[in-house]
């Protein structure tokens, strides 16, 4: 479509001139990539078309501002995300003069460019704006011409040219890989180190048990590491995900993570002395407070109580127990412990016939 050339009163800051300036001949629109992605609609989004949805308007620049030459909704209408932009295209200004474009997506202003003429193809496609555009997503679009306060030239023709492409945009990243956890067998104490794959640039998340516990950047070669602390004894999920500009990806697998407990102390009598049933012992037991005996099994030796862990010979650790029937001879006598060892008491005396 045409546009009809216009006169316009032009102010400059000394002078005072009448300057016929002229927007005319067919605007130049051209969508890149693939054009039926980029979908136009001049009502609301009501219906959806090309670029002859497009209502441009007679408009006439004043030096120093600008009017609207279109204006407009576009949406991506292709499953893949990406890059409304928007650029001044082929133009023709008149020789020595000059013009503004400025472009309007959504809520984003733009930049203004002034451009002088004739352009040539190297001069195609000044960037003056770009937003991204996801699937589905409605664009008001906003196109405005302007002459730059400073012109005073009579007489200037604009032919002006737009070009707005879809670009392929970045996608969220992949899910992040937890590859390795040093140490390998962690116990409580340790500092752990999370490490792994993630998109090169991204920021990875590490997480235990659902809670985030590090951050890092993934490199340019796409590792990361992340150290999340001590981890209490137990097993433990650990996980990750990865952030770019377009979102975030999904968690990683997790990878479960068992921390032994270090322990402290003896720990249980069992652990430590593996005496088995108490009244299998045999032999004398001396100590401060301890007192000699002997089992019906006939064997002997001796032991000091102060080796097994305690200065009084009644105190051996935290097991309970007590002498067995079985175990007892006919004749004689045997020290047995009755109640808590570790808190009982040592009792000498002879000790029943088997069925007495």
């Amino acid at each position: 479509m045409s546009l009809m050339g216009l006169v316009a009163a032009a102010t400059t800051d000394t002078t005072r001139t009448v300057d016929t300036t002229q927007v005319s001949g067919d605007p130049h629109l051209v969508a890149w990539l693939d054009t039926a992605c980029l979908e136009y609609s001049q009502d609301a989004g009501e219906s959806w078309g090309g670029t002859s949805e497009i209502s441009w308007r007679s408009i006439r620049p004043v030096p120093g501002s600008e009017s609207l030459h279109a204006e407009f909704l576009v949406r991506n209408g292709c499953e893949q995300p990406a890059t409304l932009q928007a650029y001044a295209g082929a133009w023709n200004v008149t020789d020595g003069a000059s013009a503004t474009w400025r472009v309007e997506l959504g809520e984003d202003p733009g930049e203004m460019a002034t451009l002088t003429g004739p352009s040539t193809p190297e001069d195609y496609g000044v960037l003056l704006n770009e937003v991204p555009a996801p699937t589905g997503k409605e664009i008001p679009v906003k196109l405005l011409l302007g002459i730059p306060w400073e012109e005073t030239q009579q007489g200037v023709s604009i032919r002006p040219g737009w070009s707005l492409r879809l670009e392929e945009a970045a996608t969220a990243p992949e899910a992040p890989t937890v590859s390795a956890v040093d140490p390998e067998a962690p116990t409580t104490g340790d500092v752990v180190t999370i490490s792994g794959l993630a998109e090169a640039g991204s920021t990875v998340e590490v997480t235990v048990d659902g809670e985030i516990r590090c951050t890092t950047t993934a490199t340019e070669e796409g590792t990361f590491s992340c150290e999340v602390g001590e981890m209490a004894g137990g097993t433990h999920s650990v996980s990750a995900t990865a952030t770019n500009d377009q979102g975030t990806s999904e968690p990683a697998a997790e990878v479960e993570v068992t921390v032994e407990d270090a322990g402290t102390g003896w720990g249980s009598l069992d652990d430590l002395l593996d005496w088995g049933p108490l009244g299998s012992l045999t032999g004398s037991l001396t100590g401060d407070s301890g007192s000699s005996g002997s089992s019906g099994d006939g064997g002997s030796g001796s032991a000091d109580g102060a080796e097994f862990g305690s200065a009084d010979g009644a105190e051996f650790g935290s097991a309970t127990g007590s002498m067995s029937e079985s175990s007892l001879g006919e004749t004689g006598s045997t020290s047995f412990i009755e109640g808590a060892i570790g808190g009982g008491t040592v009792i000498s005396g002879p000790a029943p016939a088997p069925g007495a």
